[in-house]
């Protein structure tokens, strides 16, 4: 065998290694992508798309009935407007006992969030604003933190503008 042979059996397996361990660190390949506006991002495993629309995705995970709306509020920092008004409507449902303004940590993001809960579920109203629009994330009906913020983290990651569609 000549060693050229040789040479270019060794660069394959270094090649194969290195494409194993890209694919082993991802957090988003192998996750199922999905349209939020102008927007793409990548959605939990066990996640099926429930309900879409123009400028939001209601995403549920049938087995424990957990669900995730993410909303494209529109370009610029809408926050505190939204979470003033929100406060204010959770405020005057009854079923809501604890309402918590707050903010929470996903990874590297820190978000500015509204907790609450209501009938013992874990609700988590988040906000962040990225390339230069206003997200909202809803959480509903979860049972711990962990499994939220692991779920919200996997979705920032996963937000990138979709080139394919006209950018404002």
């Amino acid at each position: 065998m000549d060693r050229r042979w040789i040479y270019i059996l060794i660069i394959a397996i270094i090649g194969i290694i290195c494409l194993f361990f890209i694919v082993e660190s991802s957090t988003t390949i192998g996750s199922a992508n999905v349209n939020i506006n102008t927007f793409t991002s990548a959605i939990p495993d066990s996640y099926n798309i429930d309900e879409e629309g123009a400028k939001f995705l209601k995403i549920i995970n049938r087995k424990t009935g957990e669900k995730i709306i993410i909303t494209d509020l529109g370009k610029g920092d809408y926050i505190k407007t939204n979470i003033s008004a929100k406060l204010d409507s959770l405020n005057a449902k009854e079923d809501v006992t604890l309402i918590k303004n707050t903010t929470v940590t996903a990874g590297e993001y820190k978000l500015p969030s509204i907790y609450f809960e209501a009938n013992d579920k874990i609700n988590q109203i988040s906000y962040i604003k990225e390339y230069n629009h206003t997200f909202s994330i809803e959480c509903r009906y979860f049972k711990d933190n962990a499994t939220m913020a692991e779920n919200v983290e996997l979705i920032l990651n996963g937000l990138k503008p979709d080139f394919k569609q006209k950018q404002d």
